[in-house]
């Protein structure tokens, strides 16, 4: 009796019983390699990089500051040379600091408008004598969220954009993926 539970022990230990069968390992979706990093999911399921731009903060003044004065964040360049169509725009992938994170607290999407050599988004504006206000939060576009991989999240716009120039952030980063749609 003894040596029979030995022998099956040993079997069961080593494997020798036979090989085991198992389920096929499901494709894992791939994800951003980085935490707040921003990428456009391809139809074949591979990512893509979004032109990566630090944003500049920059105050302009009116009228020797008496037409009132404005705060823009800013990027090089008038336009990115990521562009997608209106009908290729592909859902975009950010892998954010923790998969408990509600998305539309940290994800924010900004158009952004071409002047002299940038692209910008005003985030506040100053009059002389009725004070200042922000403006950035009045900028953002709605999107929708939906989980991805295991800890990213796919981010798409609520309702079509119009042709411009985009950029997406993170909440306290000054980081922007940019991209444009023709």
């Amino acid at each position: 009796m003894y040596v029979k539970v030995a022998v099956l022990s040993f079997l069961l230990w080593t494997g020798v019983g036979g090989p085991v069968q198992s389920a096929p390992a499901a494709s894992a979706a791939q994800e951003p390699e980085y935490i707040n990093s921003f990428r456009a999911l391809a139809p074949d399921g591979s990512l893509k990089p979004l032109e990566q731009q630090q944003m500049a903060a920059a105050t302009k003044v009116h009228g020797l500051g008496y037409g009132g004065a404005e705060t823009v964040y800013a990027v090089e360049g008038e336009k990115s040379p990521v562009r997608f169509t209106a009908a290729t725009l592909p859902p975009m992938i950010v892998k954010l600091p923790s998969p408990d994170i509600d998305p539309s607290t940290v994800v924010h999407l900004y158009q952004l408008t071409p002047k002299k050599g940038k692209r910008e988004v005003q985030v506040a504006k100053a009059h002389l004598f009725t004070g200042g206000k922000s403006t950035l939060a009045g900028e953002q576009i709605s999107m929708n969220f939906a989980k991805y991989g295991t800890g990213s999240v796919k981010v798409i716009p609520a309702a079509p954009l119009a042709p411009g120039e985009y950029a997406l952030m993170t909440q306290g980063s000054m980081q922007a993926f940019c991209f444009g749609l023709d």
